[in-house]
């Protein structure tokens, strides 16, 4: 969620996910791949998340460092996710 607001104590803040695995498991398969003679390949979506499609309506507020002076009030409304 942009900027957490929406976020419930003990739910959503206090656990951390992250789509990458541990040291090992990588030495594990590098071992294995090397021992099976299977090529390894890697792929990176470094726009994975830019691209997402929002299937409800998100307003922000403007970036502080992009706030108008004479329009403060407004805010942005979200076409992809963040």
């Amino acid at each position: 969620m942009t900027k957490g607001f929406k976020q419930v104590h003990g739910l959503d803040y206090d656990e951390v996910f992250s789509p990458v695995c541990r040291e090992d498991i990588f030495r594990v398969l590098v071992a294995l791949s090397a021992h099976f003679g299977v090529e390894l390949e890697h792929l990176d979506f470094k726009t994975a998340f830019l691209n997402g499609i929002l299937e409800e309506t998100v307003f922000m507020s403007q970036p502080d460092q992009f706030i108008d002076p004479e329009e403060k009030e407004k805010v942005c409304l979200l076409q992809r996710a963040i």
